[in-house]
């Protein structure tokens, strides 16, 4: 056993202890400066936005505002942002959520769910890069609205082809199932799957 002198016996017994040492902690780097800038000065609200970063180093996103869906894309620089309406909300309204992905360089996919009439489609529309409609929307799935497709995301799988996966929730008996589709071309796709967890 070690006897202390004094001093380090009494700072030892002591119920109020003064540090040893003092960490002093600190970023390595300064913080991101959110200025909180808009990207537009609409008042109308947008929901459930989907962003990416495409080849080119541009940010592209798809959003819903107002029934419509949205295609948002920056310059080269991540600067300035210009807004596209691709699908408008009169012909399918509302517009719930999409998702997009780079196809290839420059095309963008975009897979989104909506209320059609008495039924709920899955739809896919591909476009260039700045915004403009390479082909127009087509129906991948149509479901009864008794059932409601949410949390739609679609990505490149590293095998080639791309992956779609969404939220199906039964309205009736309120179960949820986490469902897929794959396609190889982003064309025609895949009768759903359950994806199980």
């Amino acid at each position: 056993m070690i006897t202390l002198d004094p001093t380090l016996q009494s700072a030892q017994d002591a119920l109020i202890r003064a540090p040893i040492c003092r960490i002093n902690s600190s970023s390595f780097v300064e913080a991101i400066p959110f200025d909180g800038n808009y990207f537009n000065t609409s008042p109308i609200e947008e929901q459930h936005p989907y962003l990416i970063e495409t080849s080119s180093g541009r940010l592209a996103m798809v959003l819903s505002s107002a029934g419509n869906l949205i295609y948002r894309v920056s310059d080269a620089a991540k600067i300035q942002f210009t807004d596209t309406t691709i699908v408008t909300g009169a012909s399918y309204n509302p517009i719930y959520e999409a998702a997009l992905v780079e196809i290839s360089p420059a095309v963008i996919g975009i897979i989104y769910s909506c209320l059609y009439s008495a039924s709920v489609l899955l739809r896919r529309i591909t476009i260039t890069e700045t915004g403009s409609i390479i082909s127009a929307p087509e129906s991948i799935a149509a479901y009864a609205n008794t059932f409601n497709i949410r949390e739609v995301c679609v990505i490149e799988k590293q095998t080639g082809g791309f992956l779609a996966v969404y939220r199906k929730t039964d309205l009736q008996t309120t179960d949820q199932y986490l469902m897929r589709r794959t396609s190889t071309d982003f064309l025609s796709w895949s009768s759903e799957a359950n994806t199980g967890i």
